[in-house]
């Protein structure tokens, strides 16, 4: 494929960089991680999206860059144990970035916090309701297959932009990207977290696990605790 005129020149140095990484052993890597390959580079976060890049890796959903504008935040909130699951809720509000065609659209949701998981969950009315169209989205990050209790399955995968809030709706982050998978809503799933949320804020609780508490910064943590 290399070799030949199929390959865009811009993914061409993208791709021997995984098959250089492969034959060294450095991938595959466990489950859950994933690896980004940019401008022939490794990346150290989340690609520039606008560009050519390459994925490698397994998601996994185990039971246990945007143009940010200014606004008055909460920078710290504390959340209860989600009413049906053994874990936190966590309100957050999500849309489709504009700059990958979204519409600006928002929906409201409550995710369980699940370190287990990688990949935040999108089911279908979630979609629905951010005017979700497969088609003509450029935020599509291809299929990922995704390690869950009951075995692998194989997912669409896509950029959405979140925001984390408190009840009445206050901002308690700014907009960040996170990677979710596109999950049918069939029995009563739960709508799990994915990773970026965890690079981009600090999570910490207390003793008797009955309160998750989120913060910006560390001092938001440290000013939430009990004594």
């Amino acid at each position: 494929m290399l070799k030949d005129d199929t390959t865009v020149s811009d993914q061409r140095k993208n791709i021997e960089v995984v098959i250089d990484m492969y034959q060294r052993n450095i991938l595959p890597k466990r489950i859950g991680d994933i690896t980004f390959v940019q401008d022939g580079q490794v990346c150290s976060g989340v690609p520039d999206m606008k560009k050519p890049f390459l994925m490698e890796g397994t998601g996994m959903q185990m039971m246990q860059s945007p143009v940010v504008q200014d606004q008055q935040l909460a920078h710290y909130v504390a959340y209860d144990q989600a009413p049906f699951a053994a874990g936190h809720e966590i309100l957050a509000r999500m849309r489709l970035p504009e700059y990958y065609g979204g519409n600006g659209n928002v929906v409201n949701v409550a995710i369980l916090n699940d370190t287990g998981s990688t990949v935040q969950t999108l089911f279908d009315p979630d979609l629905n309701a951010m005017g979700y169209d497969p088609l003509t989205y450029t935020g599509n990050s291809g299929p990922l297959q995704i390690q869950t209790a009951n075995g692998t399955v194989t997912r669409q995968s896509l950029w959405v932009e979140m925001q984390l809030m408190k009840p009445d709706g206050t901002p308690t982050s700014r907009w960040f990207l996170e990677q979710g998978i596109a999950t049918p809503l069939a029995g009563n799933p739960s709508r799990l977290s994915g990773r970026f949320l965890r690079r981009e804020l600090y999570f910490a609780t207390a003793p008797g696990n009955y309160t998750l508490y989120v913060a910006q910064n560390k001092n938001g943590i440290v000013r939430q605790l009990p004594v």
